[in-house]
């Protein structure tokens, strides 16, 4: 009964603290320090209450900043700081956000990286072997290889049932979904293709699995880091966040095309083909 009572009366405080904390952010009618809110509660009730209101995003919290600030949401706008944000379980939420990203230049073009491909080998899988730099992962029961192919990390991983799976990471030099683009990512299959022991079939059968679509925006942006993931109406995810090592915001989505790489080259000429005609 004792371990139930204390459970209910921090259940209760919990809950008096919360509408003090609401109560006179809104009388101060600005941001806000812990220390000038809900003052008849001590330092550690108040900061435990207050992660979760900034969480139910009740409350933003300013990044980067110690001590640390906070504000309402409907007073955000009164702000001019534009690192204010509120994280919750999607990801980080900024206020304003909307019209920073709007602001930015993001182009034309359409770019993809951490593209999967998968192929059935033929045969040859006697020629794999940890002195052809093969690993075995016992966790997976897999076989891996890794290559670097120009800037391309690639990554091939072989299956007991004779499925293989490349992984290109290339984060900071993505492939332009376009002519010049695929027939960069071409060559860099063929190459993969030609350091592979067992028998492959040719690149344009390789079944594209999963890549992150998106774009760079062209402005320079620094400063505080920061990553806003959600789910998109069909159900994948999608995501935008500060690529610092290219001082730029990235919009991706993670996609399944589950095409083969033919398909999606003939489908990505012809477009360019289209659009040189209309100009």
């Amino acid at each position: 009964m004792t371990m139930r009572a204390n459970k209910t009366r921090n259940r209760h405080s919990n809950y008096s603290c919360s509408l003090q904390i609401i109560n006179d952010a809104r009388s101060l009618g600005r941001a806000f320090y812990y220390s000038e809110v809900a003052r008849g509660f001590s330092y550690d009730r108040k900061r435990h209450v207050m992660q979760k209101l900034v969480k139910q995003g009740k409350i933003l919290k300013f990044l980067d900043e110690n001590p640390a600030r906070f504000v309402l949401p409907e007073l955000s706008a009164t702000q001019k700081d534009s690192q204010i944000c509120t994280v919750n379980t999607m990801g980080i939420i900024c206020a304003g956000f909307r019209g920073f990203v709007e602001s930015l230049d993001w182009g034309e073009l359409v770019y993809v990286h951490n593209v999967r491909l998968g192929f059935d080998i033929r045969g040859g899988l006697c020629r794999v072997s940890e002195s052809n730099g093969w690993s075995w992962v016992a966790r997976t029961k897999t076989w891996k290889k890794k290559l670097k192919v120009d800037d391309v990390r690639v990554t091939v991983f072989l299956y007991e049932n004779g499925h293989a799976q490349i992984a290109l990471a290339c984060g900071l030099e993505p492939f332009s979904l376009d002519p010049s683009g695929l027939w960069r990512m071409g060559c860099v299959l063929e190459h993969v293709r030609g350091c592979l022991e067992f028998d492959v079939p040719k690149t344009g059968s390789w079944v594209v699995t999963s890549w992150h679509y998106g774009k760079d925006c062209r402005n320079e942006v620094s400063g505080s880091l920061f990553n806003v993931t959600w789910h998109t109406w069909a159900g994948t995810m999608a995501r935008i966040y500060h690529k610092r090592e290219l001082c730029c915001v990235r919009v991706e989505e993670s996609q399944s095309p589950k095409m083969m790489l033919q398909s999606i080259l003939d489908y990505v000429f012809r477009v360019s083909a289209s659009e040189r005609e209309r100009r």
